[in-house]
């Protein structure tokens, strides 16, 4: 979703220069989705970017911050949902790029052999040229002695700073003992449960 890929934005790029009439709507839709995808504050790094000037702090406000003053637009999901609609307008100015050069190339079944090898490499470069990343699957011998055990029962998992890592392992486990997850599964740190979570965690490591 938030990947789109050297081959899709070669297609792109050729669209605004082949067929700026048809590809410039498409292009400012992917333009203003893009900026409000980065949210109401500048990050880099995943940190919120801060300047110091005369003692005073601040942010780099960006676009949508004004639109999260609006009434009722707090409502909405996060920001980089917009990555989806970023998305859709870049895969219409590709599909512009690549009719273009489908018509430029004119060789006996040439439109159906680019498509194949256009569609090859979308699907496969971001496997080959930006591997997924991986993590370990083996399992604890705790869940191994739990998942031998009989009778009822549900696992329990305290917080986590790694809540990636946690909701992958809970999925995990509890394939593997096939019992139920008490509370669920929590994709998102709450500003408020950053104490709690901290002291649990704290508790819960081994020295």
């Amino acid at each position: 979703m938030a990947y789109p890929g050297i081959t899709v934005l070669a297609l792109s790029a050729w669209a605004l220069v082949s067929d700026r009439r048809r590809s410039r709507v498409w292009a400012a839709l992917a333009a203003i989705a893009l900026i409000l995808s980065w949210g109401p504050l500048l990050k880099v790094g995943g940190n919120i970017l801060t300047y110091t000037v005369d003692g005073y702090r601040g942010h780099v406000v960006l676009p949508y911050a004004l639109l999260d003053r609006l009434p009722l637009f707090g409502l909405s999901r996060t920001p980089n949902r917009l990555h989806e609609t970023f998305m859709f307008a870049l895969a219409c100015m590709a599909g512009t790029g690549f009719a273009d050069l489908s018509k430029r190339i004119r060789l006996v079944c040439t439109a159906p052999l680019l498509a194949a090898v256009v569609s090859s490499a979308v699907l496969f470069e971001s496997v080959v040229l930006w591997p997924m990343p991986m993590t370990d699957t083996a399992v604890s011998p705790a869940i191994e002695a739990i998942a031998r055990q009989g009778g009822d029962g549900a696992l329990l998992y305290l917080p986590s700073e790694d809540i990636k890592a946690l909701n992958h392992g809970a999925l995990r486990d509890q394939t593997v003992c096939a019992r139920p997850i008490v509370g669920g599964r929590v994709f998102r740190h709450l500003p408020e449960t950053d104490p709690w979570e901290t002291t649990l965690s704290g508790l819960a490591t081994r020295d």
